[in-house]
């Protein structure tokens, strides 16, 4: 039997280190603090300019409060739930639907329900309202290897079947609530701009 030589891997010549950052590039500065130490429990002490130091604490708390949107804004702008927490109150009974569904069977097989499904898997497939099996491996979770549509898909399908039509009313209806919303802060901003 023939042995098959492997071709030389090609060398490449030796290039001086770079180090590059985007902050350079982009003409950005440095910003003006640091974190200056962190301790195993997660503590962290913060070096550096005070006035910069509370300009980025304003930022995030701006960015986490965009985070806690209303479920309402949340649909509006075409995120997924991510939990119980982010549906709107006419998707809550579909959403225990399945939960039930999903508890269900686990106490039948004898396992962890988060191994049927997490409650964000469950959330979009109601946000979604998937009435086939190619369109449930759309939804979070569910993807992938497909292992959990070929088991327990036809089980969720079978529990969301008669919130169907309801939630499908409840989207539309959110959805010109949304948009009613959207075009009234719209015009009260023209109005604040036009004085």
């Amino acid at each position: 039997r023939p042995i098959k030589r492997r071709k030389p891997a090609q060398v490449r010549p030796p290039a001086a280190p770079e180090r590059r950052s985007s902050r350079l590039v982009d003409g950005a500065k440095a910003p003006d603090f640091y974190i200056a130490n962190e301790t195993a429990s997660g503590r962290v002490t913060v070096g550096g300019d005070a006035r910069a130091l509370q300009q980025a604490t304003q930022t995030a708390t701006a960015a986490a409060g965009a985070d806690s949107m209303d479920p309402l804004t949340l649909f509006g702008l075409g995120a997924m739930p991510e939990g119980e927490d982010d549906l709107l109150e006419s998707e809550r009974a579909a959403f225990a639907s399945l939960r039930d569904a999903k508890r269900a069977k686990a106490s039948e097989l004898g396992i962890e329900g988060y191994k049927i499904a997490q409650h964000r898997s469950l959330a979009e497939v109601v946000r979604r309202c998937p009435t086939e099996v190619e369109a449930l491996r759309a939804c979070w979770g569910f993807g992938g290897s497909g292992v959990r549509v070929d088991k327990y898909g036809a089980m969720f399908l079978e529990a969301l079947m008669p919130h169907v039509p309801r939630l499908r009313r409840a989207h539309a209806a959110a959805k010109a609530e949304y948009e009613a919303a959207e075009e009234a802060k719209g015009s009260e901003e023209g109005e604040a701009g036009g004085d």
